[in-house]
């Protein structure tokens, strides 16, 4: 008998030693989880192969699911002379990336003849990723087998020679090759598909849920309680909460604002168009000149969903998902329902038909609507949390992803371009745990069976913005819309300006941001180096940068991209590859990085990311041309530019920080709206601007010496780049000032930049002026200093003339007012004389001088002179001298 259609998948999940199929590599191999395999990552090459001989036309379907950019995943083929049936560039060599949770397929059409099939996975990053997993392989065109293969643990057959195995259902197990499942104890469950059962723990609080009735004419409703479904939880034992039996009647809560309540309906319905409410009262009708801010606002969580959301839960096998909700209402929020298994996707997502209010008629108005929300995960556990949108025109694009514990926080969301929306949150709790039996076989842990888990996420509150659907909770003065009755929002870079109704345009080096902005204290200034762009509706750089004072050009490097080529790695199986860079640094021409090798990574996506900084994985293949995969964005925000080597937290390599002070570089810091587990605040990336005037304005770009491949931890990355470009504009003090020689009344100056700056575009170069004769400064202060100094000297040396005579003339005075009154010999006589003509020789005063000076004679020295006249007159009297005694007794 020829069966031309075999699902080989049975074939590993029995046995990975099967000689048709095996798995390679230990730590990194393909790993069977039950009804799939998985591969979760490692440091070595997980290869899968399968000999096939096809006897006609047929094809290789392969389902899975494939959600990490940085795992490589690719399935060769090669014929029976070890040719490769499809090249590095085939697109069936590389399957597409998948959205998380989503399965799909891969197909290759192959002619009849002998083949060996080769699915290999190698994760390029050393982080934990995200696990690939292979749901089925499906071969059509193939001969019979010789014998059949054992229906795998947790399923069973009871037909010899069957084509399919059926799964053991819940609370059932079964062993590799069972007829039947056995069904497990009382005290003990399982999950579908299950190996073992696991004992039921005590129930809590935890495993029952509230559920509310609708409201009465009394405006009452009535609580129940009933458990999760299935009930996998003891109540017999000591220690296990009993299920409040007791029904309690309480007050309906309010509604949510935009809406009220119906008695009709016994639920809370929207406003009608042009009316608001505020959630407590009835819906009121705006006044004639004002517009109702129609919007969802969702802020309180009762028994029932909203008419807009859903919730669903999507399950790796099929199996994860249990009949409870997927989130469940508790008054203040809604959090993720505990019911399910740890590795399911539990999703909540509002639809929005009709999109946003917009004006047709106005074209680049800016963001069209925004979406705020609030929220905070605990986890003991790894888990993930999801925010994503979905529309017709644009696909599907994860916005933003969280990991771990997160601490309350909120996010807002503006929406650019108008269409119909479907916003998504999904959360999974990751949790893969692996143990080896006695044999050596690899083997699901508890985690995966066990329902409850306490890890959850709590939204708080979810507000959609200038939306058509929905209810207001207010009238403001705004814009009018189309229809006079709804509001749209300003042009781009403009706000409104609620006390005139009117839009206005933000002040200068401001932008508005955000969507539906309100009056002037929406604007945000520009910093760090940013000035406002595309219409002042965010802040970018115009490649002319100022910083502390200090400007500086980098158009030559900035109005275009470079791409550096990384080091040559090798995985640990000596798998090679190399990562190349394209570096964007003002953002004016954003790069590209596209994928040549897969299709489309996402279905509605794109094969190629553009953003200010990317990177792509070139595989080398025996052609001689690399193929290109594995985008990724690793910069899609420029926070600025700083002298410093440290903004907002992130730090530049120490290995690029000069530690000569007069030698100061340019940092450039960017950011990337990407989340992945191993970066949950997502990635960071620091070029260094270095000023080499002997480099080329192009310069060179260099990556960290003990970190070749641009990043040493997966999150940070960093970059050197060198060039003349880089250097600081030349101020006035870095000129040198040389001048010509004056020809016909006229001369030229020049004006010589220092080296280690960048002349200006506007600098001056030189100029004409008329000659002049003018000393230079220089030697113009050198004289006014000399003359200066010589006037001091001068006045000094007159100020100590005078002094000197002063004191001449005084000692002559004194020297006059001792001689005696008369004199009585020739000798004296003439001894007189001499002395009279010595002080009028020498002591003669001018015309005009003061002759009154007063004299202070001593009382002794009066004394010796009284004595000196009495001798001078006894002489005169005798005619003769005699000795005296000149000492005073008293003295």
């Amino acid at each position: 008998m020829i069966r031309t259609r075999r699902n080989v998948l049975k074939d590993l999940l029995s046995s990975v030693d099967n000689p048709i199929l095996n798995s390679r590599s230990s730590r990194s191999a393909w790993q069977p989880r039950g009804t799939y395999l998985g591969f979760f990552g490692g440091s070595c090459v997980a290869s899968l192969y399968l000999n096939v001989n096809l006897v006609s036309q047929g094809f290789v379907l392969t389902e899975y699911q494939y959600a990490d950019e940085d795992v490589i995943f690719e399935l060769q083929i090669d014929d029976d002379k070890c040719n490769p049936v499809v090249s590095a560039y085939d697109k069936n060599r590389w399957p597409a990336l998948t959205a998380e949770g989503n399965w799909t397929t891969h197909k290759v059409r192959l002619q009849a003849g002998h083949y060996k099939l080769n699915w290999r996975a190698v994760a390029a990053s050393s982080r934990s990723i995200r696990p690939l997993l292979i749901k089925s392989i499906l071969i059509q065109g193939t001969t019979d087998l010789s014998q059949c293969v054992l229906c795998p643990a947790g399923s069973y057959s009871t037909i010899a020679g069957s084509s399919d195995c059926r799964r053991c259902p819940v609370n059932q197990v079964s062993s590799v090759g069972s007829i039947k499942c056995r069904s497990c104890p009382n005290d003990e469950y399982a999950n579908e598909a299950q190996t073992e059962c696991v004992p039921r723990p005590a129930c809590t609080a935890a495993d029952y849920y509230e559920e509310y009735s609708k409201c009465d004419g009394n405006n009452k409703t009535t609580v129940s309680f009933n458990w999760f479904s299935p009930k996998v939880c003891r109540d017999d034992l000591a220690e296990s909460d009993q299920l409040p039996v007791e029904k309690q009647k309480r007050d309906c809560p309010p509604c949510n604002p935009g809406m009220e309540f119906s008695a009709e309906s016994g639920e809370c319905e929207f406003c009608r168009k042009g009316w608001y409410s505020d959630g407590y009262r009835s819906c009121k009708k705006c006044p004639s000149t004002t517009a109702a801010n129609t919007g969802l606002f969702f802020s309180r969580w009762n028994s029932d969903l909203p008419p807009v959301i859903e919730s669903k839960c999507i399950s790796f096998e099929g199996s994860g998902c249990s009949k409870a909700p997927a989130w469940q209402t508790k008054n203040d929020f809604i959090h993720s329902s505990q019911s399910h298994r740890p590795d399911v996707y539990l999703v909540l997502s509002i639809k929005l038909d009709g999109g946003f209010n917009v004006n047709p008629r106005k074209i680049n108005q800016g963001p069209v609507g925004a979406v705020t929300f609030t929220f905070e995960t605990k986890c003991k556990h790894d888990c993930e949390f999801v925010f994503m949108t979905a529309s017709p025109n644009h696909g599907i694009n994860v916005i933003r992803t969280w990991t771990g514990t997160q601490e309350k926080q909120n996010l807002t969301f503006s929406v650019l371009q108008n269409d119909s929306y479907v916003f998504s949150w999904a959360f999974q709790k990751l949790v893969w745990d692996f143990s080896r039996d006695k044999r050596g076989s690899i083997k699901k842990h508890l985690h995966t069976a066990k329902f409850r888990n306490d890890d959850e996420v709590r939204i708080y509150n979810i507000e959609i913005l200038n939306t058509i659907q929905g209810g207001a909770t207010s009238c403001i003065k705004c814009l009018k819309g189309a229809d006079s009755s709804s509001c749209t929002t300003c042009p781009r870079g403009k706000f409104f300006q609620i006390s005139t109704a009117e839009c206005v345009a933000c002040p200068d080096g401001t932008v508005a941001a955000e969507a539906m902005s309100l009056n002037e204290v929406s604007c945000e200034m520009c910093i760090n180096g940013l000035v406002p762009v595309e219409g002042r509706t965010k802040c970018g750089s115009d490649c002319m940068p100022k910083i502390d004072g200090v400007g500086y050009n980098i158009s030559s490097i900035g109005r275009s991209y470079k791409e550096v080529l990384g080091s040559r790695l090798f995985t640990s199986a000596g798998i090679q590859y190399s990562h190349v860079f394209n570096i964007s640094i003002c953002g004016i021409t954003p790069v590209t990085c596209r994928n040549n090798a897969t299709l489309s990574p996402i279905p509605g996506g794109s094969k190629s990311v553009t953003s200010l900084i990317c990177r792509s994985t070139l595989i080398p293949n025996s052609s001689g041309d690399p193929a290109s995969t594995q985008v990724v964005n690793l910069a899609d925000k420029l926070l600025g530019f700083s002298r410093k080597p440290q903004l907002n937290g992130i730090q530049v390599l120490e290995e690029f920080i000069q530690n000569d002070e007069r030698k100061s570089d340019l940092y450039a810091f960017y950011t990337s709206s990407t989340v992945t587990r191993t970066c949950p605040k997502g990635r960071a990336t620091t070029v260094t601007l270095r000023c080499n005037p002997k480099e080329s304005l192009d310069g060179a770009i260099e990556l960290p010496s003990r970190c070749p491949d641009g990043t040493c931890d997966g999150c940070n990355f960093h970059f050197l780049w060198t060039s003349s470009s880089n250097c600081p504009l030349c101020s006035s003090f870095d000129y040198m000032i040389v001048k010509g020689e004056c020809i016909s009344g006229k001369q030229t100056v020049h004006y010589i930049p220092s080296k280690s700056c960048q002349f200006p575009s506007n600098g001056p170069t030189k100029k004409i002026l008329p000659c002049t004769s003018q000393i230079p400064v220089t030697i113009q202060l050198i004289i006014v200093v000399a003359i200066t100094s010589a006037l001091l000297l001068c006045l000094i040396l007159l100020c100590v003339w005078k002094r000197t005579r002063r004191l001449e003339y005084k000692y002559m005075k004194l020297v006059a007012s001792a001689k005696p009154n008369t004199e009585q010999d020739d000798g004296l006589h003439d001894m007189d004389q001499d002395a009279e003509l010595e002080a009028a020789e020498s002591c003669a005063l001018e015309e005009g001088e003061d002759e009154e000076v007063s004299i202070t004679i001593p009382v002794r020295s009066a004394k010796i002179l009284r004595k000196i006249r009495s001798t001078y007159q006894k002489r005169a009297e005798n005619g003769s001298f005699e000795t005296i005694k000149l000492t005073d007794p008293k003295m």
